[in-house]
């Protein structure tokens, strides 16, 4: 059987060769193992279709701009192999769309209205629907619920053109992640449309929200399987009434990149309680104060895991008097490209992970891909004291931060 990597596109370009050479093979291989249908009646194995996604990213669903396009190009390749695995081909293609404009709306609803050789609509395959742009510059006539229709087993949705959307007839129970942007708060139609996927989307666990509106949070209701609440807002100036659709929410995670106004604290307040991880998103440009930030936490007793950006200034301006003492955790994420914060911000922000706010704290991990913390001049004495502390401080994949 060919290895996964085989599967992946090689700069030399002769993966199809490979594929041709092999394919009699690997086909034996699956029909012994029953993993292709009885001859005549091909369908994309489910094993292939997960080989060639892994090959690619075992985070598919996080592919960069390169990774898909070189996951586009395996598929083409796949098709030149033989008639079976045209089939297959097809159905990787439609797994993951990325629209770049909504002009070509009306081709990807014909597309995803064509024929497979089971006799089904291509729409079937469909997991993950992505718009880079929010708006097409012209109007079309096609309103995105009919695309939507069409992808009865769509799982997530990404930048879904406001504008473009009218209101949702179907019901989407397979969607469980979307990322909704808006950028034209003066069309009063926008409101009702996000509480409308939100109403048909019961089980969604992951929602991401941009908007300029002030009054968003009062503008929608949270499902009961919500798990994870990202906020990208400037300023939020309304609070949604306390409803028994928020005080049921079990959201978990939630993840900040906002003021923290009266507004947010109140929205906050019935879902603290279950919330075990929160996350500052990048933003130097957004400071805390320490009361903001102690009335952030006061309604947030059960956080068991803490997460920002290493020299973030939100973790200098906590209470003296605050104390945390359910947060077992600390996940400090570290990009020197985007943000590298001077030595004394980074030892008083250790100084004060190792000092009473955080009594039970056990781990600290650092998400360095480029590993320069511990290029870092104060990376000695920060590991020295965290070891006095007892705390174990290691990289995102449990391995020890060592000194090179």
């Amino acid at each position: 059987m060919p290895c996964r990597d085989a599967l992946s596109p090689s700069p030399s370009g002769n993966m199809a060769n490979y594929l041709r050479f092999h394919c009699g093979d690997f086909r034996k291989y699956l029909l012994h193992n029953r993993i292709l249908p009885i001859p005549g009646r091909p369908r994309a194995s489910r094993l292939l279709r997960g080989t060639i996604l892994e090959a690619d990213t075992s985070e598919h669903y996080n592919l960069s701009q390169e990774h898909y396009a070189q996951r586009l190009k395996t598929c083409v390749l796949l098709v030149t192999v033989c008639k079976s695995w045209q089939i297959l081909a097809a159905g990787l293609f439609y797994h993951d769309i990325r629209l770049q404009s909504c002009r070509h709306l009306p081709d990807l609803f014909h597309g995803l209205r064509r024929i497979d050789g089971e006799g089904e609509c291509f729409g079937r395959y469909v997991r993950r629907l992505e718009f880079h742009t929010t708006s097409s510059g012209s109007p079309s006539c096609l309103p995105l619920s009919e695309i939507l229709q069409l992808c009865p087993r769509l799982e997530i949705l990404v930048r879904p053109c406001p504008e473009r959307w009218d209101r949702i007839s179907c019901s989407l129970p397979f969607l469980k992640r979307l990322e909704w942007t808006e950028t034209d708060s003066n069309r009063s139609d926008i409101p009702s449309r996000l509480s409308g996927i939100l109403k048909a989307a019961p089980n969604m666990r992951y929602l991401a929200l941009t908007s300029d509106r002030p009054d968003v949070l009062a503008e929608i209701s949270l499902a009961p399987a919500l798990q994870t609440l990202v906020l990208h807002q400037s300023e939020l100036a309304t609070s949604p009434a306390v409803s028994s659709a928020y005080i049921s929410s079990r959201i978990t995670t939630l993840v900040l990149h906002s003021v923290i106004s009266p507004a947010l604290v109140s929205f906050i307040t019935p879902l603290g309680r279950h919330l075990k991880v929160l996350e500052f998103a990048f933003a130097p440009h957004v400071a805390y104060s320490s009361s903001q930030m102690n009335k952030l936490l006061s309604h947030c007793p059960n956080i068991e895991e803490l997460v920002y950006h290493l020299g973030a200034p939100e973790i200098a301006s906590l209470p003296s008097h605050l104390q945390l003492p359910r947060i077992r955790q600390v996940r400090l994420r570290i990009d020197p490209e985007t943000w590298f914060p001077y030595k004394h911000v980074v030892l008083a922000q250790f100084q004060i992970l190792a000092g009473s706010p955080f009594p039970g704290l056990r781990t600290i991990f650092l998400h360095d891909t480029s590993r320069s913390f511990v290029r870092r001049s104060s990376a000695p004495k920060i590991l020295q004291l965290m070891k006095e502390r007892g705390l174990a401080v290691v990289y995102e994949n449990g391995c020890p931060v060592d000194l090179v």
